[in-house]
């Protein structure tokens, strides 16, 4: 776990022919909450785990998707193991969470959670051959996080990616947060008329265990581990050329709306962005992680 820092990054300006997609629209999800405890031996506390599972697959991209599950294991020794998870998913905003405990007054009990949301669709560049249109597409990911009991038995981890055209970003992952994470930023996409593919994916996975022998706790051990990233992961888009336009294959509007809830007229939404642009090219972290490419896993 590392102290926080920030980073400031540049405005980001790409030039792109028209790359033709060839993938169509969708939205999936995939989430798990799973709990265990063991007794102490006592042929009558028998081992109980549980899971709960969630794999729709891929979904018509006009989805809407909206999940939450939970689960729950216990004797009567009092060990007990707690998951769950929250799912939202549309095109342009994405939303998980999940949230893990566990308790072991004796034997020993465990709870993981695991949420992930995509979705992809269609960027539809129009405007005059050969000539470039001008897009500030924004990213922003903000998401709160907490550890507590034992550092060695409770573990977290947030993963976010997300595509634009010319701009591939492969599994960010921050692992073990404690406190506030954010990223925040604008890139200006230059963008010949045609078809590009876009598409942002977010992962969440927390989990604690919890052993009546485990040292260094005061009373009965206890480990709670907590990812949130229901604040919202979203992607906002904002024409910034006086000529030419774009559309998504989905229908969705991704404009960024004004202060009053508005979405702003094509003509004025490249000044916003435009004035804005040195403060919306951050990037925040709070709390450091390392980079790379890994799926979610549990203890057992």
């Amino acid at each position: 776990m590392t102290t926080g820092r920030l980073r400031a990054m540049g405005v980001v300006c790409l030039l792109l022919g028209g790359v033709q997609a060839g993938v169509a629209g969708y939205i999936s999800a995939y989430a798990e909450a799973y709990t265990a405890v063991t007794g102490d031996g006592d042929p009558a506390t028998p081992d109980n785990d549980r899971t709960e599972l969630y794999a729709p697959g891929y979904l018509p991209v006009t989805t809407v998707l909206s999940r939450s599950d939970s689960s729950a294991s216990y004797n009567i020794y009092g060990e007990s193991g707690f998951a769950e998870y929250n799912l939202f998913a549309e095109v342009g905003t994405l939303r998980a969470s999940s949230y893990s405990r566990a308790m072991a007054p004796a034997g020993s009990a465990s709870g993981y959670a695991y949420a992930s949301a995509q979705w992809g669709d269609e960027l539809i560049v129009t405007g005059a051959p050969g000539v470039p249109v001008e897009i500030a597409a924004r990213v922003v990911l903000t998401a709160d996080a907490l550890l507590d009991g034992s550092t060695t038995n409770a573990y977290n981890y947030l993963g976010f990616s997300f595509l634009l055209p010319g701009v591939s970003v492969p599994m960010i992952i921050e692992e073990n947060v404690m406190g506030g994470y954010v990223y925040d930023q604008l890139f200006i996409l230059s963008l010949m008329p045609g078809t590009y593919n876009i598409n942002q994916e977010i992962r969440t996975n927390t989990n604690a265990t919890a052993r009546f022998t485990d040292p260094g706790h005061e009373g009965v051990p206890t480990n709670v581990a907590s990812m949130d990233a229901g604040h919202t992961a979203k992607l906002y888009l904002d024409l910034l050329s006086s000529q030419g336009g774009f559309s998504l294959a989905s229908g969705a509007d991704l404009r960024t709306p004004e202060a009053g809830g508005e979405v702003p007229e094509p003509g004025s939404a490249w000044l916003a962005v435009a004035g804005l642009a040195a403060v919306f090219a951050r990037v925040i972290r709070r709390n450091g992680g390392r980079r790379g490419l890994r799926d979610g896993w549990r203890f057992r």
